[in-house]
């Protein structure tokens, strides 16, 4: 038996809040309220039934369990204090038991509500096929108004309406929107409103606006008026048509996905046909190679805008420049084809790639650097289809931070993947997405960042659009030219330019990019002057065909920057190298663009309409290829261009003919202007003289032996003029050599050999008569026996100037002869040379012989394909060093002595040993027997020689023997400053010595 005794407020204030007393079994609980008396019984009943089983049954009925009750379990009742400071956790825990009371009644009252709402829907028919409009019919209530209000606040929360929300939540102010459970439903809790507007609204069938014949009546009440038939049958076709609806929304993505798989295929086949070409033809084409792809329709469009022939170039242009087009089976592309399928936008694709991508950031990060490059392919791919365009431009970001120094074999490999993105994508995702990446770094303190950049922008620039190209892409490109960038930058760089110019079609961008062309040329990097002179110059020259006021503007720039080099030579006394490599590399840049100025001249030509029926068959053009503007294919077909060339050729060939504006120019503003420029040049650099003659020679290649008499040929005055007239500089200058190599040397006819022996004893006699500085004739003869077919030609000219009466032209001939005897091989070649020499060392006047020692000298100690030849040539040194002093006096010897210090060092060393130094010896002991007041020129010219031998390794007999007695002898002839030298040269000498002793 349980009693519950509700005790008054004062006994509870006296005895504390529970008491708990138990007699004989029975468990007597007093509560302190009375407003808790059943709960507290109830509590007693649970605790009793605890305490006696066998009363479980029993109490069953009585006893159901609340949700209270595990909070009152979960009590402390044995513990009874009267102690005050007890007081407040106690009521705390009262307090807890009565909220989770509330929260039960709530629950309950919830389950009540819900299905009171549940038989109100049913009770008025409220179906999931109704109609839109039946649900706009039918009142809100307050449990939808309250989840509504949830979900308008969640959709501003999410897309940063956040200011809207506030307001929002502010209007609503019964409401707790942190909370789904304030919404007072026991349901789960439904999507966003993106969500059930998709998946909702999207699948209703769309409302048509209703359309009637206006010639016919119709019912005015018919659609306003349905019976209750054809509202059922209305329902009935809405049910049908969300079928229908479903299943044809299936079979699209089921095409969508044939469609994906279909291309893939086409893709790889087209990749497999493509590698097959690259094969064969090893000429591939970034626009070809990627026809297949979304982008290249872009850049096809693209291209209809530039010329044909800059298309043609490009294509050859892209054969020398490093490819910009990946190779699929080095970074395993095609592994992933695939993964092309995942470019569609269905929900799971777009699933698939946001995971890889979520991957792709959390990967990364603790991949080694060494392995990194391996999910180069994925991540392309993933920037490629993922739908986000921030985190594309994350991913895009990610990739370009791989590598922070990234080796070649990298950038390769970043570039492939750049350049595979940019052919599946539109021009604006690439500018936006990957060019941007590349801004950021051009200027990086990091000098593979730098190069990295540069070598992606110029592999972008096909894919990328116009007006970018003609703005940002030059911006780009000139600021890293003007940088002061390192050779490793510059190189990508001058390639972006090359590729840039086959793009361009706004004319007034062609200034910026010929500045950046001249730029190039003044860098102090070879291999950038050498990319900026092949590729950049061929793709401005192309370029500038387009319009003929560009092409005037390319050719007044490089005359004008030559002029300015050869100004700057004349005003110095002392040649620099630097200004001398500058012009020659502007002279080899004139050449390089002579196939653009044929072509220019030749399509202009007026006699190009003219019937030439069988004489293309005669002619043969065949002109060297050098550079790639000199394949004339390029510019129109084969046939076309024999048939323009054969009218030019026919027309230019006649002695009086009719001229036209194009050739005009040609010759005034490009060869008259070269040919005054040459004859303000010194014949100092050989490597100038090279490629003046290299210039001008190409001219006569391509426009002919015609022009080449009939308008070249005038604009040199060398030849015209009479002995008289003729300045010093024409014999001096670059005039000589060029006229000489390029213009005479060009013409094959046997008139025109005649013509140039003619020229060449005229301009050696005045040469010697005038007694100018003999090396540019020199030079001349030298160039022009190594280029003409017949090659007695020079020494033809050589027998009749030997054989001349003035000993000045026999002195020339020697100095001539001892230079040819220094650059040529050969047995035909030495016999005659030895001939001639020999021949002018038995000659009378001792200037004479003095200018054939160096020549003597040559042939004594290289002369290894003929003894007999060798024996001559040491015979009449011999002689010639017995004369000194004695016929050939103190002066001569001095000159001829200095001739040999040149060239000393060159010397065999058997030739020094057994009879050079031996007669050096001997004309030391001579000079100083004689002790002439003239030995004071012959002493320091002695001195030269040793200083130049001295150098040399030399037998210890030898320097025992020869070297140090002679140089002992020469020391007390000499003054202190001389002296000095000469004795630590025989203290070296003589530690060799000892070295050679000891050992």
């Amino acid at each position: 038996m349980v009693i519950a005794v509700a005790l008054n407020s004062d006994y509870l204030e006296k005895y504390g809040r529970f008491c708990k007393l138990q007699y004989t079994g029975f468990l007597f609980v007093f509560l302190f309220r009375q407003s808790a008396t059943a709960s507290a019984l109830e509590y007693v009943r649970c605790q009793r039934r605890l305490a006696c089983p066998g009363t479980t049954a029993l109490m069953q009925k009585d006893c159901t369990r609340t949700s209270s009750a595990q909070t009152l379990d979960s009590l402390d009742c044995t513990r009874i204090s009267d102690e005050p400071e007890k007081r407040y956790e106690e009521r705390i825990s009262i307090l807890e038991f009565e909220l989770r009371q509330a929260n039960a009644t709530v629950k309950t009252l919830r389950e009540h509500l819900t299905l009171a709402t549940s038989e109100a829907d049913a009770s008025q028919g409220v179906s999931s096929n109704c109609v839109p409009e039946e649900y706009v019919q039918m009142q809100i209530k307050p449990h939808e108004q309250r989840v509504l209000n949830f979900l308008v606040n969640e959709y501003l929360l999410k897309n940063d309406f956040k200011i809207t929300s506030v307001t929002f939540s502010e209007e609503v102010r019964n409401q707790d929107f942190d909370d789904w459970a304030d919404v007072g439903l026991n349901l789960a809790r439904p999507p966003d409103l993106l969500s059930i507007y998709r998946h909702g609204f999207a699948n209703l069938p769309q409302s048509k606006p209703e359309t009637r014949d206006v010639n016919l009546q119709t019912h005015l009440f018919s659609s306003h008026s349905p019976t209750s038939g054809e509202s059922t049958l209305s329902t009935d076709s809405f049910v049908l048509l969300n079928r229908l609806n479903a299943e044809n929304a299936s079979l699209l993505q089921r095409n969508q996905h044939l469609e994906e798989e279909l291309r893939v295929i086409k893709a790889e086949l087209e990749a497999t046909f493509t590698a097959q070409q690259r094969d064969d033809s090893r000429s591939p084409l970034v626009i070809e190679n990627c026809s297949s792809h979304p982008a290249a329709a872009d850049v096809g469009r693209q291209n209809e805008e530039v010329s044909k022939i800059r298309q043609s170039f490009y294509k050859r242009l892209s054969n020398t420049l490093p490819p910009c087009w990946p190779v699929s089976s080095e970074l395993g592309f095609e592994k992933l084809s695939f993964l092309t399928a995942f470019t569609g936008q269905t929900a799971a694709t777009v699933e698939v790639i946001e995971v890889i991508g979520e991957i792709l950031f959390s990967l990364i990060p603790k991949m080694s650097m060494r392995k990194r490059e391996c999910i180069l392919p994925l991540v392309a791919v993933v920037i490629i289809a993922h739908p986000k365009p921030k985190r594309r431009e994350e991913l895009c970001a990610m990739m370009f931070d791989l590598f922070k120094h990234p080796d070649a074999e990298q950038r390769q490999a970043l570039v492939a993947v750049c350049t595979y993105i940019a052919s599946k994508v539109d021009s604006t995702r690439v500018e936006t997405e990957v060019l941007v990446h590349c801004v950021q770094r051009i200027d990086s303190r990091l000098l593979e960042q730098r190069t990295m950049a540069a070598e992606v922008v110029s592999a972008l620039i096909p894919f990328i659009s116009r007006p970018i190209l003609s703005s940002l892409i030059i911006s780009i490109l000139r600021q890293m030219t003007l940088s002061n960038n390192a050779e490793k930058v510059l190189v990508p760089v001058i390639q972006a330019c090359s590729r840039l110019c086959c793009f361009i079609t706004v004319g007034e961008k062609f200034h910026v990019m010929n500045e950046l062309f001249l730029t190039a040329l003044s860098s102090t990097s070879s291999v950038v002057v050498d990319h900026a002179r092949n590729a950049f110059l061929s793709s401005l020259a192309i370029w500038a065909l387009e319009d003929f006021a560009l092409l005037e503007k390319l050719v007044a720039s490089l005359l004008c920057r030559m002029e300015c080099i050869v100004d700057f030579l004349c005003k110095k006394s002392s040649k620099s190298g630097k200004e001398q490599q500058q012009l020659n590399i502007y002279f080899d840049c004139v050449g390089s663009i002579v196939p653009v100025l044929f072509w220019n001249v030749v399509r202009s030509n007026p006699a190009k309409d003219k019937n030439l029926e069988g004489l293309e068959n005669n002619l043969n053009f065949q002109v060297p290829s050098e550079c790639l503007l000199d394949d004339l294919t390029l510019y129109t077909c084969s046939s076309e261009m024999q048939r323009l060339m054969a009218s030019f050729h026919r027309l230019i060939g006649e002695e009086w003919h009719s001229s036209w504006p194009m050739l005009d120019f040609f010759t005034c503003s490009v060869l008259t202007p070269l040919a005054r420029l040459i004859r303000k040049v010194e014949t100092g650099d050989r490597s100038v003289l090279r490629s003046a003659v290299h210039c001008f020679t190409r001219f006569g290649n391509f426009f002919g032996q015609g022009f080449v008499r009939n308008r070249l040929c005038p604009l040199f005055q060398v030849e015209q003029a009479s002995i008289a007239d003729k300045e010093d500089v024409e014999f001096t200058s670059l005039s000589l050599p060029v006229y000489t190599v390029a213009v005479l040397g060009s013409l094959i006819q046997k008139s025109d050999t005649e013509r140039l022996k003619r020229f060449l004893k005229e301009a050696i006699t005045t040469i010697a008569e005038r007694n100018l500085p003999i090396r540019c004739i020199v030079l001349t003869l030298l160039e022009i026996s190594g280029v003409h077919p017949e090659k007695q030609l020079i020494f033809d000219v050589m027998h009749a100037c030997v054989a001349h009466p003035s000993w000045r032209v026999r002195r020339l001939s020697g100095a001539i002869m001892s230079a040819l005897a220094t650059e040529h091989n050969g047995r035909d070649v030495e016999v005659t040379i030895s001939s001639l020499l020999l021949r002018l060392a038995n000659d009378s006047s001792p200037d004479v012989r003095i200018n054939t020692v160096v020549g003597l000298c040559c042939l004594a100690s290289g002369c290894e394909s003929d003894a007999q030849v060798s024996d001559y040539a040491k015979q009449e040194l011999s002689k010639i060093f017995s004369d000194v002093p004695g016929t050939i006096t103190d002066v001569c010897a001095a000159e001829m002595l200095e001739k040999i210090a040149c060239i000393a060092p060159t010397f065999a060393i058997q030739f020094l040993d057994y009879l050079f130094l031996p007669q050096l010896y001997a004309l030391t002991r001579r000079c100083l027997d004689a002790r002439d007041e003239t030995n004071a020129t012959v002493f320091p010219a002695l001195f030269d020689v040793y200083i130049a031998l001295s150098c040399c390794c030399f037998s210890p007999a030898t320097i025992s023997g020869y070297f140090l007695p002679g140089l002992r002898v020469l020391v007390r002839e000499l003054d202190a400053r001389r002296a000095k030298v000469a004795q630590s040269i025989i203290i070296e000498q003589e530690r060799k010595l000892f070295n050679f002793q000891t050992t």
